[in-house]
């Protein structure tokens, strides 16, 4: 029997990005161990509104990235989950947070500095992988003591969960 990563009765916010054949079960596990999981999708709320109503289990559309970081500003720590089709997407995502300075603002309260776990199942190409992470890595770093640590963590996934 496995451990857990997240103890008995402790809920996690989670932003899942990417809805089709791999992130839609992906985001259907994630729902049914009990945690709150928010759906943006780049085509709009809409849609985001439909795979809600797809998944069930509580799901909530958003119709923006930066609206969910604002709305989880106090959130000590947030989980960003992307399945997309490729590296160039995941670029893309990462670049609106980059470039959009408010995004990753985060106030510290406590002795931690508050965190986005960006989990990228996005089975994408490796050099560019490599990439985003760092450049995320090097916006988090940019005034840190006002900024979210961003921690990007490449789990590409292929033949769907088991």
């Amino acid at each position: 029997m496995s451990t857990p990563i997240v103890p008995s009765g402790n809920s996690l916010n989670v932003l899942m990005i990417g809805l089709g054949k791999l992130g839609l079960p992906l985001c259907r596990r994630i729902a049914a161990a009990g945690h709150r999981v928010d759906i943006f999708s780049t085509r709009g709320i809409d849609r985001a509104s439909k795979s809600c109503a797809d998944i069930g289990l509580g799901s909530t559309p958003v119709p923006s990235i930066r609206s969910w970081l604002e709305a989880n500003r106090s959130v000590s720590s947030l989980y960003m989950v992307t399945c997309v089709p490729t590296s160039n997407e995941v670029s893309q995502l990462a670049d609106t947070i980059v470039n959009d300075a408010a995004m990753l603002e985060a106030p510290k309260e406590g002795p931690n500095r508050p965190k986005l776990h960006w989990i990228d199942c996005t089975s994408g190409y490796p050099p560019l992988t490599k990439a985003i992470a760092e450049k995320l890595s090097v916006a988090s770093s940019e005034d840190a003591a006002a900024r979210r640590e961003t921690v990007f963590t490449d789990c590409a996934v292929s033949g769907g969960p088991h």
